[in-house]
């Protein structure tokens, strides 16, 4: 009975659909695949962002705004700011799927992630970025 209800409760935590778990996971490897390293510490740059937002549509805005609620915290800085470079609808999620961090947290990665859009063209010239 334990077993069962502790799944239940795993997996209701954003309700996705099979499809979206499956594309959650391609995205998560396509931001460790590309992350930066500086100081033994993993971090979200320019390749990771560039490289996350390749991979994704405006139909993948939902599963970005799933991965705001990662426990990893490189995987939540690129969905936060892939998200910010979508449009409307992409900040939306942003605000919306930031609600579930802590105030500070969701404060913060909304003003990184609207600073990196503007700071930061997304066609690396980088010869470190993978492909």
């Amino acid at each position: 009975m334990l077993l069962l209800a502790a799944s239940l409760f795993a997996g209701s935590s954003h309700s996705q659909a099979p499809g979206n778990k499956q594309r959650y996971a391609e995205l998560a490897r396509t931001v460790d695949r590309n992350v930066g390293h500086a100081h033994l510490t993993r971090g979200v740059n320019v390749c990771t962002i560039a490289a996350l937002r390749r991979q994704v549509t405006e139909a993948d805005v939902p599963v970005l705004q799933d991965m705001l609620s990662s426990k990893d915290t490189v995987h939540r800085l690129a969905a936060g700011y892939v998200l910010s470079i979508l449009g409307a609808r992409g900040t939306e999620a942003l605000r919306k799927g930031s609600a579930a961090l802590g105030q500070g947290e969701a404060e913060d990665l909304i003003t990184r992630a609207a600073e990196t859009q503007k700071a930061v063209g997304l066609a690396p010239t980088d010869p470190s970025c993978k492909r």
